[in-house]
Formats: structure tokens, C-alpha cells, sequence
């Protein structure tokens, strides 16, 4: 009997512990100039084109990390249209806009034939994508090679991150 008031006089300690999950999605468009008829004429297969796109998503990772400890998988980085027809591969490099970390190499892979989609597998770990993600707005530069006729080519990408926040509060009980 005394072991239990004992017991009932000692507070309580505890954790809340649990995990959150949420998508952070950035779509844009991306244009890419065509090139002059005669380029396009000179040598139909390895033409490349290129273009930049600015993705900012930093202020939902630092909404999400005031919650708690982060971690992301990427579900999707994908391009898409009917553009990609023309189009035998695509590299794409990543780099802060303010400078503040290096290019570094995002995706690099082939097309299938004929497709308006394609996803763009990371060269680069996942941590160090969030990393660039949540320092601030980042510049994807993207190089397109194919059959590029003179007409521009308007793409959409497509970045969705599947964030997961782990919560580990202390509670005390009296």
C-alpha cells in the first residue's frame, strides 16, 4: 500500500511521439526555344535545347520542420507534354539562385519513344535535394535532346515531395 502512494506523488513523464505526412507539390510550366529551321535541318536527332526553372517550396519545409524532426521521399519529378515526342533525353542540374550551393547533377536519363512523360529518376541523394529545397528558391536547368524543331517547346514539371513529420513532445502529468 505504501509502494502505491509512493507512486501517486511521483509525476508522471511521458512522450507523445507520432508521425504526420504531407505532400509538398511544385508544378510549373517550362518553355524551351525551338531551334533556327536550318539548325533543325542540319542534324535532325541531336539537337539540344535548354531552359531554367525557378522552384520555391522552401517556406513549407520550414513550416514543417518547426514541427518537427523531417524527412522526405520523392514521389514524382517528372516532366510532361506532348512536346517530349521530339525528345530523346533529358539532363537536369540543380543549384540555390542566390549561389549559396553548388550545381549539382538532378537527372539524367533517356525518353521512351513517342512519350509525353517522363519521370526524372534523382542523381542525387534525397537528403541533399531537401537540403537545396529548403536553403530557398532553387534553379533547375534543364537540357533537352531530340529532334527540337523550330517551334518552342512548352513542358510541365512536376516535384512532389512526401514529407514526414515525427513528433516527439514531452508531456508532463501531475
Amino acid at each position: 500500500m505504501k509502494l502505491i502512494a509512493a507512486l501517486a506523488t511521483i509525476p508522471l513523464v511521458g512522450c507523445l511521439q507520432g508521425q504526420e505526412s504531407f505532400d509538398v507539390t511544385s508544378t510549373d510550366a517550362v518553355t524551351f526555344p525551338g531551334l533556327p529551321a536550318a539548325a533543325a535541318q542540319a542534324i535532325p536527332s541531336g539537337q539540344s535545347t535548354d531552359s531554367h526553372l525557378l522552384v520555391d517550396v522552401h517556406e513549407n519545409i520550414a513550416a514543417l520542420r518547426q514541427q518537427g524532426v523531417l524527412s522526405a521521399a520523392f514521389s514524382q519529378n517528372s516532366l510532361t507534354g506532348d512536346g517530349l515526342a521530339q525528345v530523346g533525353h533529358v539532363r537536369a542540374t540543380i543549384a540555390s539562385a542566390d549561389g549559396a550551393m553548388p550545381v549539382a547533377l538532378l537527372s539524367d536519363t533517356d525518353v521512351p519513344a513517342a512519350s509525353n512523360e517522363v519521370q526524372l529518376p534523382l542523381s542525387i541523394p534525397g537528403d541533399q535535394l531537401l537540403q537545396y529545397l529548403g536553403e530557398g528558391k532553387v534553379d533547375i536547368h534543364f537540357f533537352l535532346v531530340g529532334n527540337i524543331s523550330a517551334d518552342s517547346v512548352k513542358l510541365t514539371h512536376t516535384l512532389t515531395l512526401h514529407m514526414t513529420v515525427a513528433v516527439n513532445e514531452p508531456i508532463t502529468r501531475l
